[in-house]
């Protein structure tokens, strides 16, 4: 059996879920609902609609444990031989049976380690088993890279760097001396890790002298960091990404600051030196938090929002001047939507 392929059985013996139907279902990959054919594997959306379902070709399909006609449907498709799977969440089931596929696809069967004859590798540095190191990167003294990480084309690791097992990180990918990574952090190409902290003091002439930036950055399993991404180091200490956040593409993150565990930041968020961003939150994109913050656990600041002084409610907060909550803000919006024609009532009324 090709490596890419799984039998159903063992994705459920996994992940979980019922499953309802053949077993031994040997499936690649899932494909869209509107473009399934048999032999493909498709889950159901909230948007998919129950005639869809039931006229489904697709020889797997996973639906949700409260799905409408749930019975209904495993009955119908067992009767074509087709097979079903239930889950709490078809979408989160997709998502860990693709992961699984794309792990048992990449393999990691083989502990040899591999340097590609472009690379350059210090002799000092050491490598697990089956390291992967790709075309023209550069990788310092010092440096250690865990079992099983992949790093792509023309990525550089500075010297003493701390790389985790089963790493992936994207070519160009660039990681400055003095940088901890964990297991199972993904690098999108062209992100910068562990860059000087902008750091600058007015001098008794007005020019501008720099703060030495001597510390480095710290970043915990399970991260993934979106492409033209920065992070940069501590001036004493770590800026610290805990494990489980996620960051989208061209975020900054700035000297000192602290992102909580599991916690979301959208595209082009900029978050000012040593703030610290709490558990299990949301930034949207383009959103802006001033320095030496604190934000608590389980905020959700909307995207373009300006952030002015600490959170310490949890909730959803939106808007430039000033922040509020998500209810407040909405009250003022529909005030200022009325302020003109109130105005015309009041010059009305003047004259």
């Amino acid at each position: 059996m090709p490596k890419s392929e799984v039998k159903v059985s063992e994705l459920v013996s996994v992940i979980g879920g019922e499953l309802h139907g053949d077993p031994d279902l040997v499936i690649d990959k899932f494909t869209s609902f509107e473009k399934a054919c048999p032999g493909d594997a498709v889950f159901v959306s909230k948007r998919i609609n129950l005639k869809k379902i039931f006229d489904s070709p697709a020889t797997l399909l996973v639906i949700n444990q409260d799905q409408q006609e749930k019975q209904r449907i495993i009955n119908s498709r067992a009767s074509q031989g087709l097979t079903t799977v239930v889950y709490l969440d078809s979408y989160l089931f997709f998502i860990r049976a693709t992961a699984h596929i794309n792990m048992t696809n990449e393999s990691h069967n083989n502990d040899e380690i591999f340097i590609h004859p472009t690379a350059v590798v210090d002799k000092s540095v050491v490598l697990k088993k089956g390291v992967k190191i790709g075309a023209g990167c550069v990788i310092e003294a010092g440096a250690s890279i865990g079992e099983f990480s992949n790093i792509n084309a023309l990525t550089f690791i500075g010297k003493k760097c701390l790389i985790g097992s089963y790493c992936y990180f994207h070519p160009r990918s660039t990681i400055l001396s003095d940088v901890i990574i964990g297991d199972n952090v993904i690098l999108h190409s062209g992100c910068v890790i562990g860059s000087d902290g902008f750091g600058f003091v007015s001098n008794e002439d007005k020019c501008w002298e720099k703060v030495p930036q001597n510390g480095f950055v710290t970043i915990c399993d399970n991260v993934e960091i979106g492409a033209n991404t920065t992070i940069d180091k501590g001036t004493f200490n770590s800026t610290t990404i805990k494990s489980g956040a996620k960051l989208d593409n061209q975020v900054h993150i700035a000297h000192n600051v602290v992102i909580g565990k599991d916690t979301v930041i959208a595209g082009c968020v900029g978050i000012a030196g040593s703030t610290e961003i709490g558990e299990h939150c949301q930034i949207g994109g383009a959103a802006g938090i001033l320095g030496h913050l604190k934000i608590c656990d389980k905020t959700i600041i909307g995207p373009k929002s300006l952030v002015l002084s600490d959170i310490d409610v949890p909730g959803k907060y939106v808007g430039v001047y000033p922040l509020q909550t998500d209810r407040e803000w909405k009250r003022s919006i529909s005030i200022v939507k009325k302020l003109d024609s109130l105005r015309k009532k009041l010059f009305t009324a003047k004259n």
